[in-house]
């Protein structure tokens, strides 16, 4: 009788709270859809957790060449021309841009993706700037920094 007792006290917290998320759930954005693994779909979480260090991005010159192009519109102020965060900008206010060159030999492009998107740090968003596909493209330009 104790036991099931102290049960019902442990999982009355677990269950109030698992229904008050259940109705505060919203769908998530096109660009957290995740990426097929295997016939599998990953999201970017469980691709850090899987990625292995040192990484070895994968670069479409396609795509990389689309990416130049935006690197050099909206990134290259910050970041650089080499990607080494020494860029006009952060040099005049002070503010830090990651180096590029050492984030693209550790990051996984889907890791990259999702901190373009949603910024970090000084970084804005750019998810409302720029499309899937050209966030992709900056993504693949980013990993020639390498």
């Amino acid at each position: 009788m104790y036991l099931a007792f102290f049960m019902t006290l442990l999982l009355f917290p677990y269950v109030l709270y698992g229904e008050r998320n259940k109705s505060e759930m919203q769908a998530l954005p096109s660009y957290f859809k995740g990426i097929e693994v295997d016939g599998k779909i990953l999201r970017h979480g469980y691709i850090r957790w899987l990625e292995k260090k040192p990484y070895t991005p994968m670069v479409d010159p396609k795509l990389s060449k689309e990416g130049e192009g935006i690197y050099v519109k909206h990134c290259l102020q910050c970041h650089g021309p080499q990607g080494k965060g020494d860029g006009p900008v952060s040099k005049k206010y002070g503010v830090k841009a990651v180096n590029l060159q050492n984030a693209s030999k550790t990051l996984s492009n889907h890791t990259i993706f999702i901190q373009v998107a949603e910024g970090k740090g000084d970084m804005p968003q750019w998810m409302d700037v720029l499309t899937e596909e050209e966030v992709w493209s900056l993504t693949h330009y980013i990993n020639t920094f390498k």
